[in-house]
């Protein structure tokens, strides 16, 4: 409002001083003056623009920091219950593998079930041990060998 009430008023008090006499010098103060008044209101502004934009830049910042060390934790986190995960499968790999190993032969669907687990485990990474045990396991026959009947003499 005062910037509107300056402006209107610049060309009439340059105008009232022109008739009275007195030197154009005193309107060129005025007109001066109102053109630093309206600078420096622009100055204003865009320094008031600078501190809103640098008071945005630390909260999203600071927001920044938490969001980050949330995903960390959640990394943390995921990389435990993978770990947990595997270490599972592994173990039952294990008891499906000493059971079926020490009987010398496999079943079709503990085969398939053996596979279904393992290839869940394989893509967890780090397989060396199991890859052996799982061609083992797959070699084995899916029945039980027949025995041989023993021939008796009397």
């Amino acid at each position: 409002m005062l910037i509107f009430a300056v402006a209107e008023w610049v060309p009439i008090v340059s105008l009232v001083m022109s008739c009275l006499g007195i030197p154009t010098l005193a309107a060129l103060i005025v007109t001066d003056l109102y053109k630093r008044h309206k600078e420096n209101s622009a100055k204003a502004k865009e320094d008031r623009l600078k501190e809103s934009q640098e008071s945005i830049r630390a909260v999203v910042s600071e927001e920044l920091k938490d969001i980050k060390n949330d995903i960390n934790g959640l990394k943390a986190d995921f990389e435990l219950t993978k770990q947990s995960l595997q270490a599972t499968l592994r173990h039952e790999l294990y008891e499906i593998s000493d059971k079926w190993l020490t009987k010398g032969y496999c079943p079709i669907q503990d085969k398939e079930d053996f596979e279904n687990i393992y290839k869940k485990y394989h893509a967890l990474g780090k397989n060396g041990v199991m890859d052996d045990l799982y061609a083992k396991v797959m070699s084995l026959p899916t029945s039980k060998p027949r025995q041989k009947k023993r021939v008796t003499h009397a």
